[in-house]
């Protein structure tokens, strides 16, 4: 799903009103929550209305140690969130739960955009293989590598 946009904090991920549960599931109704009051936010509009990967924008999961934050991404069903910049404490918290914060350079992302936008339910088609790499000690990014269907040499990767 396409979230193009930057300065998303945990209180925007979901707002306190919804915080009033310990466990780790039920909080799928508080995500985005006030954004969702919009007819036209992407979570609204199918199919980006069930994916399991988020593309946000920089900076995403910044503000207050909010673990719900995570268990509300995770309770919609989504396994993966690429950004090219999240809060410490967040890509923690989604460590620590089990949910992929994958940090990539922001030419990805806005590449992962184009490509999502341009092809709506592209899950369910092989048309790009995109592999995800985790950071080697020499810098803190994930390698993000999208090869196009039935040809090898023109992987690009970033």
């Amino acid at each position: 799903m396409p979230l193009r946009r930057s300065n998303v904090d945990t209180d925007q991920i979901i707002p306190a009103v919804y915080l009033k549960r310990v466990s780790r599931t039920g909080f799928a109704d508080g995500l985005f929550a006030t954004w969702r009051t919009d007819p036209s936010f992407v979570l609204n509009l199918s199919p980006f209305d069930r994916g399991s990967v988020l593309v946000a924008g920089p900076d995403f999961g910044t503000g207050s140690s909010r673990e719900h934050a995570v268990w509300a991404l995770m309770d919609y069903g989504f396994r993966v969130v690429i950004s090219s910049r999240f809060g410490d404490i967040f890509r923690g918290n989604a460590g620590k739960a089990g949910l992929l914060a994958a940090e990539v350079a922001q030419e990805g992302v806005e590449l992962l955009w184009k490509l999502i936008e341009a092809s709506p339910g592209w899950k369910s088609l092989p048309i790009f293989k995109i592999e995800i790499s985790p950071p080697e000690r020499c810098c803190c990014r994930s390698r993000l590598t999208i090869t196009p269907p039935g040809d090898c040499s023109k992987d690009l990767t970033i």
